[in-house]
């Protein structure tokens, strides 16, 4: 089993206890966006683009986004840059992301982490949810984790 689908299967059995109503809000999920590769005559940052454009005017009361991985193809400057310039115009407010492991290649995330987000992993409580962020580690290797994520997930899930 991978550690997401551990952290989902242990918060997924747990049913919901909270008694004070949640606003109901929209989040959008989203994930490979690969910024630099071309398909359909588009890179994948136009296709980023189109979607926030397609959202901001569709469901302008996004609360917040999550990309989970892949915002990159080749985990490089120019591409990460491109996905932070079309986040930055999207008009909603909040996001979160996690790299993948595109954004590994060289063997670590560096560039993601200093332009993108520097706390990996990490989790947000939102009412009465709590969302977990944990990133594979390795370029190609699925669902790889360092002992100290898996130690940190293990405390977090506690």
């Amino acid at each position: 089993m991978s550690a997401g689908a551990a952290a989902l299967g242990a918060l997924g059995s747990q049913p919901s206890t909270a008694q004070t109503p949640v606003k109901a809000r929209k989040v959008w999920v989203l994930s490979d966006l690969h910024s630099g590769l071309v398909e359909g005559g588009k890179d994948g940052s136009e296709w980023f683009a189109a979607a926030c454009a397609d959202m901001r005017e569709e469901h302008a009361d996004i609360a917040f986004a999550m990309t989970l991985g892949d915002i990159s193809h080749g985990g490089n400057e120019p591409q990460i840059r491109n996905y932070l310039t079309t986040r930055d115009a999207s008009g909603i407010p909040t996001w979160y992301e996690v790299a993948g492991n595109h954004e590994y290649h060289g063997g670590t995330a560096d560039l993601y982490e200093k332009l993108v987000r520097s706390t990996n992993p990490y989790s947000v409580v939102d009412g009465n949810l709590a969302w977990i962020f944990l990133s594979d580690e390795k370029a190609g290797v699925p669902g790889e984790l360092t002992p100290e994520s898996c130690d940190w997930l293990e405390a977090e899930l506690a």
